[in-house]
């Protein structure tokens, strides 16, 4: 018997395929999200200094 499992990573703030996992540390916390290109960018400038 044959057995396949996938796993899709879906984008955490609109659900679209895709996405990839991005770990980021605050106050020695560590956190995962799943984000697509476009939204790890406006996450990006969104901490710039």
């Amino acid at each position: 018997m044959a057995r396949q499992t996938r796993v899709t990573t879906v984008d955490d703030l609109d659900g679209s395929e895709g996405a990839r996992t991005y770990a980021l540390s605050w106050q020695s916390t560590t956190y995962e999200i799943d984000l697509s290109d476009a939204y790890r960018d406006e996450l990006l400038r969104a901490l710039e200094p």
